[in-house]
């Protein structure tokens, strides 16, 4: 089987320094206060970054939103309900919110990854 992937979103925006540090695992290879979109290569619409997860079941996760130009803001969004169909522990459940644009997370390639 053939996978293509895409590749993750070129977006980023400066976090303000209160947040930084809640995103610091999601930017290792980012000068501090820098992150970057983590979905798939989009045109157009928000871009988001995530923050944290909420307890509980089906609470969905804290995301970090923006648009070119404007600040961060904090939102709350349910989880992607999307698998990738593979069998046993080769399932993978994707790692983005409901709704999001473009591919789930498992056919996003980060350019920073080998």
């Amino acid at each position: 089987m053939t996978v293509t992937r895409v590749r993750m979103c070129d977006g980023w925006t400066y976090a303000p320094a209160r947040l930084a540090p809640l995103l610091g695992e999601h930017a290792e290879d980012l000068p501090p206060g820098l992150v970057r979109c983590e979905l798939g290569a989009h045109a157009s619409g928000p871009h988001h970054v995530y923050v944290a997860d909420l307890d509980g079941r089906e609470t969905g996760a804290i995301w970090a939103a923006w648009q070119s130009g404007d600040p961060l803001a904090l939102t709350v969004l349910p989880d992607c309900p999307c698998k990738n169909g593979q069998p046993g522990v080769q399932e993978e459940v994707c790692c983005f919110f409901a709704g999001h644009s473009g591919p789930c997370s498992w056919d996003v390639r980060d350019p920073r990854s080998p």
